[in-house]
């Protein structure tokens, strides 16, 4: 029986690969964010500069 659950055996790589795509989306956002944010404070600087 283990000879037969081994030669059929055939890992799920397409789950590791949707995994791996999903950190890296969810980095990304992160990344964005912290863009977004450093932005909208040069943003306000300058407002405060012409106010």
């Amino acid at each position: 029986m283990d000879s037969i659950l081994i030669t059929n055996y055939k890992p799920d790589h397409t789950n590791n690969i949707m995994t791996i795509n999903i950190r890296k989306l969810a980095m990304a956002q992160v990344k964005i964010d912290q863009i977004n944010a450093k932005l909208v404070d040069k943003e306000a600087d300058k407002d405060g500069e012409n106010a």
